[in-house]
């Protein structure tokens, strides 16, 4: 199992290296006279998204080793137990619950909270960055 899931967060690391890549196409001399204006945009816009597909499976590869089950031939943990659990703060602890609660917590702490807060707090500062940006133009 172990394996699997370190596969899993060096997949989700070597994802986002597509912004490099596609800048040979997107950016340079090449691209100015041969791609057209419109295609180097969307290729750069696919590999920004592309970024933000990585992300999510990056957590949920961390939520999978924190929750893990405790291997049988652990003997104590508890000077590693510094931090707490946000959804049940009775508990303490890194180790146990299983795949259940590391879905849970992926689904509340990952997507929910990092993901969607962190849209609608970039769609806020954009929009709100472009409505100064055109006042100060006028001006």
């Amino acid at each position: 199992m172990v394996a699997q899931i370190s596969a899993l967060v060096i997949g989700a690391c070597v994802t986002c290296i597509d912004p490099v890549l596609s800048q040979a196409i997107a950016k340079g001399p090449f691209s100015d006279n041969y791609v057209r204006r419109d295609l180097r945009e969307f290729i750069s816009a696919e590999a920004g998204g592309n970024d933000g597909v990585g992300f999510p499976f990056l957590l949920l590869a961390v939520c999978l080793v924190r929750y893990a089950e405790t291997p049988e031939n652990t003997v104590s943990m508890e000077e590693f137990d510094l931090e707490k659990d946000h959804l049940d703060p009775s508990k303490l602890g890194r180790f146990g619950g299983g795949v259940g609660v590391a879905l849970k917590h992926w689904a509340v702490e990952g997507v929910l909270y990092m993901v969607l807060m962190g849209l609608s707090y970039g769609a806020m500062v954009g929009y709100g960055s472009r409505k100064l940006l055109n006042f100060s133009l006028k001006r």
